[in-house]
């Protein structure tokens, strides 16, 4: 039985299902003078999610497009402060803007316009637990990455409704020091695509700080 295909955003989700994909995104390391390249795959993947044929053609394709002008781009804006923008034009619109953690144990703060479709209120991400889990909250509903292992090259993103989890993200990478950073799989009828690409940034980060302790 298949427990991955890709779906359309309009589709509603089928019950107990642990992830189907709308998009296949690259979250390609930070840079301090190129900033965070997002690339999103999604048209280029033609292997089934999450055999290896599928992890190795997304590999194959962020090796491809990583001097390309990526779909979105994360670069700083003002001192520490980020800014998610919708091409790598500099006058590009802002979807976004992100206060970075400095520590492992700080918090990640995101804030949108006042027009944003993507969130009608700011996010905070900090830990929860002891675990390296990092949640939010987003229209009162609880949102928590964590990681599926001690390597911490794998982490799912959890949409907690009443106690029940639903997958509704996967970020996987060789390393948390790669140099083709990692690959999203996202559900965006579960979560906004720009709140899943802004937090997994953040959790990337988290982990990177706590790799350099």
């Amino acid at each position: 039985m298949k427990l991955f295909r890709r779906r359309t955003s309009q589709e509603a989700p089928p019950p107990d299902v642990p992830l189907q994909y709308t998009h296949v995104i690259q979250v390609f390391p930070d840079k301090s003078k190129k900033g965070i390249k997002v690339h999103d795959l999604t048209a280029s993947i033609t292997n089934p999610y999450p055999s290896d044929a599928f992890k190795q053609e997304a590999l194959q394709l962020a090796e491809a497009v990583a001097e390309t002008p990526p779909t979105w781009i994360i670069r700083r804006s003002q001192g520490r402060v980020r800014t998610l923008q919708s091409s790598a034009e500099e006058d590009a619109p802002a979807l976004a803007s992100w206060d970075p953690s400095h520590w492992e144990h700080g918090s990640n703060d995101f804030s949108f316009p006042a027009d944003s479709p993507h969130s009608s209120h700011a996010l905070s991400m900090t830990r929860r637990g002891v675990l390296r889990n990092e949640g939010f909250v987003k229209d009162s509903v609880e949102y928590v990455w964590k990681c599926d292992s001690v390597s911490r090259r794998t982490t799912t993103l959890y949409k907690n409704i009443g106690g029940r989890e639903t997958v509704v993200a996967k970020y996987a990478t060789p390393s948390v020091f790669s140099k083709t950073g990692g690959t999203m799989v996202v559900d965006s009828g579960e979560i906004d695509l720009i709140v899943a690409i802004l937090t997994c940034a953040g959790m990337v980060l988290k982990l990177r700080q706590a790799s350099n302790m």
